[in-house]
């Protein structure tokens, strides 16, 4: 998409010393590009958005704008991260927009949703995974598999309500 753009506005290329010729070629370019992007999947859905799209000259120079102070800012959070001034886990998105469809969360989702069949991987949602962990576990009892379920949270987590209920759960459940 961003090729797309990029060609329809090449006159946003062009060198500075240009400048009285770029006034002109500005003229000469449309102002508004129209594209098409690939159909969505859709769940129990009538209908999505429009595949066709048009982005102004002026949208599109401020949404790279705004990408391009995003990734300097993750940059910079990255390198905090990196010399321990960040405390806990930091998320980067870098790369996340080129993720492979056959892996390992389809493209989607990132660090924090990484499943398979026998790992149920993290949560974005502090404290959620403690109740995860005892549903997983009632389902191994119930299942009468000899498997094994844990979770493991921090202090960030324990003032979280679903702690206790899946502590709570786990503990009715008699899965001890």
């Amino acid at each position: 998409m961003m090729n797309v753009i990029s060609n329809i506005f090449k006159a946003a290329k062009v060198p500075v010393q240009q400048q009285p010729f770029i006034a002109f070629s500005f003229r000469l370019l449309s102002n508004e590009a129209s594209f098409q992007t690939k159909p969505y999947k859709l769940h129990r859905l009538e209908s999505g958005p429009s595949a066709n799209v048009s982005v102004t000259r002026d949208d599109a120079v401020d949404y790279y704008r705004k990408m391009a102070k995003i990734r300097r800012m993750e940059t910079a959070a990255g390198n905090l991260y990196k010399e321990r001034l960040v405390r806990g886990f930091c998320h980067l998105y870098a790369g996340q927009g080129h993720g492979r469809r056959t892996g390992n969360v389809h493209g989607k989702g990132g660090s924090m949703h990484m499943y398979n069949k026998n790992f149920f991987g993290g949560n974005g949602i502090v404290g959620a995974q403690q109740a995860i962990g005892a549903g997983l576990a009632f389902a191994q009892k119930y299942n009468k598999k000899k498997n094994v379920s844990f979770t493991l949270f921090g202090d960030g987590a324990a003032n979280q309500g679903q702690l206790y209920e899946g502590c709570y759960f786990w503990c009715v459940s008699k899965m001890h």
